[in-house]
């Protein structure tokens, strides 16, 4: 049984970073008065105590100070507002396109649902990624990814806020019957067959870990079901090369030497 306070056990591969402290960051450039915690949770889509907790963070290493209860950028981490390199993501997943043929996106979880981007299609095969339906987190490899990543009771908490909608005969559609689904293969990677949609089927596995599931990021491609059984052990090695080739890009967040930000 597992415990309802840890995460599906399973590989995690690639880096830690904190992407929410980079989202933080950026809202914070964008708001040169500062913004208050209440404001930052809202804006980032994280709670109360997260943006505390990042905050006191962030203060702590000298990136932001606070002001009449408003957190406010220091004027020398304007330049890690760009820590997350989106040129060198984008770089990286059409390497993958190129060798592969298929197609690629990141995907996140916002407001506990699925949000896939910078989607890249390949002329060579059918993009089955750019129609999965927001709802489809129980239905797709990508989302039972970073579904595993969360501690059982915030899953059934998302799961119950968004619904578990009947795509095909084959979709989960209660907590239990998705829990069998949540563990990763042998390799680290997650699947859907037939689950969005009869014809479709796709891989995940997770570039990015955080401790609240806005931090979690999973890479994922899509092919159809059909050619699954030949073509996973290809995409698998591919899928993980790309998430090591993602480390640098997706953070970190603080350079080592501190002339860096200077």
């Amino acid at each position: 049984m597992n415990d309802a306070t840890q995460p599906i056990p399973g590989p995690r591969y690639g880096p830690k970073t904190p992407l929410t402290a980079i989202r933080i960051l950026r809202m914070l450039d964008k708001h040169e008065a500062g913004l208050s915690a209440q404001s930052l949770a809202h804006r980032c889509g994280i709670s109360l105590a997260a943006a505390y907790r990042h905050a006191d963070s962030l203060m702590h290493t000298g990136l932001i100070y606070k002001d009449d209860n408003k957190f406010i950028i220091d004027p020398r981490a304007r330049l890690l507002t760009n820590a997350a390199d989106h040129h060198g993501i984008d770089v990286v997943l059409k390497g993958f396109v190129r060798d592969s043929g298929r197609d690629i996106a990141l995907a996140t979880l916002h407001d506990g649902q699925l949000v896939l981007t910078h989607l890249h299609q390949s002329l060579e095969s059918e993009s089955l990624l750019a129609a999965v339906p927001s709802q489809a987190v129980h239905a797709t490899a990508a989302g039972k990814a970073l579904l595993a990543a969360l501690p059982m009771t915030e899953r059934r908490r998302l799961l119950a806020q968004n619904g578990m909608p009947r795509y095909t005969a084959k979709t989960a559609t209660t907590p239990e019957a998705l829990e069998e689904r949540l563990r990763p293969d042998e390799n680290g990677i997650w699947s859907a067959e037939g689950e969005f949609c009869e014809i479709g089927g796709c891989l995940a596995v997770l570039a990015d870990t955080g401790r609240v599931y806005a931090d979690c990021i999973a890479v994922t491609t899509s092919v159809r079901v059909v050619d699954l059984p030949h073509t996973r052990g290809q995409l698998t090695a591919q899928l993980h090369r790309t998430v090591v080739l993602l480390k640098p890009v997706l953070g970190p967040l603080l350079p080592p030497p501190a002339e860096t930000i200077t």
